[in-house]
């Protein structure tokens, strides 16, 4: 991070706090994605069965 040694006011205690930040955003950002992921892959599967048994 070149910002942060040009700015020496902007201490540890700052990239701390945006570090924990990032890192809880992340957490939620996994969680939601594979939540969607999840259900994106019920609805395909559920999808495929039922063409498969209009079709048979």
């Amino acid at each position: 991070m070149s910002g942060y040694s040009r700015n020496p006011s902007l201490g540890t205690g700052a990239q701390n706090t945006v570090e924990k930040f990032s890192s809880i955003f992340l957490e939620v950002f996994e969680i939601r994605y594979f939540e969607t992921l999840n259900i994106v892959v019920k609805f395909r599967a559920v999808d495929s069965w039922s063409h498969k048994s209009t079709f048979y």
